[in-house]
Parts: C-alpha cells; structure tokens; sequence
C-alpha cells in the first residue's frame, strides 16, 4: 500500500509492537488523527497502512484512493473476480467485503509478517469470521511478489489492482513493460488494471506518472489518470489513479 499523507497525527501514541529485522523495522502505533483514535502500520519509518480503531468503523478506510479502488470495481458490469497486489494491512479487503461487494477477492502480498500483523492488530481475522470468508474461499491470500505471483498462475481477473509499493515506492516489475503486459494477460477480455501511483501531475517530477500511463497505453484502449483528491494543485506529490480498460 503507498499513500501520500496530508493529515497531522496527534503526540498521544503507544506502541503496540516494534521488530527489527534483516529486512527492516516494523512497527505498528496507536495515535490520533482529526481527534480519532487510529492506528498506523510502519515499515522503515514509512506508513504502510493504517485503521480507525472505533469498533465501528473499524473496517472504513482512513485514505481517500481506496474508495477510488472500490469504485473501480463497481464500474465493471460483473465484477466477479478480484485481484488485489499488495495488501499491507489490509485495508481495501475490508472495504471490499463489508460494502457488500459479492464477489471473490485474491490477495498477494510478499511479506508474511504484513499478514501477521493484519491479523493481530488490523481486524484481518475478525473480517474473515464476520463475513464467513474462510469457508466460503471468498478470499484468498497468496504469498508472493506480484509479478512472480502473475507469470505462473493461469487464472483471470475483471479487476486487477496494483497496490504494490515498498514504503512511498512503487513496485518496478510491475510498472515495467513486462509487468504491465503480465496484468493485461491476467484480466478477462473486458476486465480494467488500476495503479495507485504517487506522483505529480505537472511539473518536474511528474516523468514517473506521465511514463506509467506511456506504458498502459501500449497495452489498453482507454487510459485515464487522475487524482484522488482533485483541491491539490497539479505539481503536489500525491495519490493518483491510472487505469487500463
């Protein structure tokens, strides 16, 4: 999961768990924002992902482009089939089930300790357990990088979403020509691949979205890209939807 973050979290945090490993720190805080109590997951001192935790709202997502990852779903006449790339904490699987999306929805994520914690602190088995998931193989959770994941499987998807990132990063197998020609093998002939990508839209530093979307349209008829919050001026760093249709 990559996000560009614009709120402010509060001083009032506790830390509810902190490893560091050969790969890296984790470290997963409780803290407050807009005078909530949310909880966040960092790797490397880069959030990852992040949940409310008012019972309630506990399966809502904090960030704005995984509403735009829902809406995607739902503009496919038949969005049976899912994949997500990249899961984190699992945010968007707990969007996805508890919009009442009927779907089935696959999961990869290459780092195991991310499910781990999902599981532990991010409400990832009580989704599985209130929308009866495990027996009904409505999702499921694949170990692997993305692109390996892709080139030895031969299933299909109407929706593929690339969440892919290591920490504000996307993952390069997957924007490559090679990547981005495994995603469109992988979707069934109507089907729609979205990246959430973080860059500008003008500007200087904007090579990285304006060569992404370069690469979709080698591959799809119709490609758009927008940003997820539009009251951002064009040159700000921020979360961005590319889709291939």
């Amino acid at each position: 999961m990559g996000f560009f973050i614009t709120q402010a979290y509060g001083t009032d945090e506790r830390v509810r768990y902190h490893r560091e490993t050969r790969n890296g720190s984790y470290v997963v805080k409780d803290s407050t924002m807009g005078g909530e109590r949310v909880r966040l997951l960092l790797v490397n001192g880069v959030q990852e992902s992040a949940t409310h935790l008012d019972p309630g709202r506990k399966y809502e997502p904090l960030f704005r482009y995984l509403t735009f990852f829902q809406e995607i779903v739902e503009s496919h006449p038949h969005p049976e089939r899912v994949l997500l790339i990249g899961g984190a904490g699992f945010a968007y699987p707990k969007l996805f089930f508890s919009s009442g999306q009927r779907g089935s929805l696959a999961v990869v994520e290459m780092d195991p300790r991310m499910i781990r914690l999902a599981r532990r602190f991010f409400f990832l088995d009580d989704l599985e357990r209130e929308y009866d998931l495990r027996d009904s193989e409505r999702l499921k959770i694949h170990v692997n990088e993305g692109l390996d994941f892709l080139e030895h499987t031969e299933e299909k998807w109407d929706v593929i979403l690339n969440d892919a990132y290591l920490g504000n990063t996307p993952d390069a197998g997957l924007l490559s020509d090679r990547g981005i020609a495994a995603c469109r093998a992988h979707l069934e002939e109507d089907g729609i691949l979205a990246l959430n990508i973080i860059t500008p839209l003008a500007g200087e530093d904007a090579m990285r979205g304006i060569m992404a979307r370069k690469r979709f349209e080698e591959y799809f008829s119709r490609v758009d890209l927008y940003p997820c919050d539009p009251t951002h001026a064009p040159t700000m760093r921020q979360n961005c939807m590319l889709t291939g249709r």
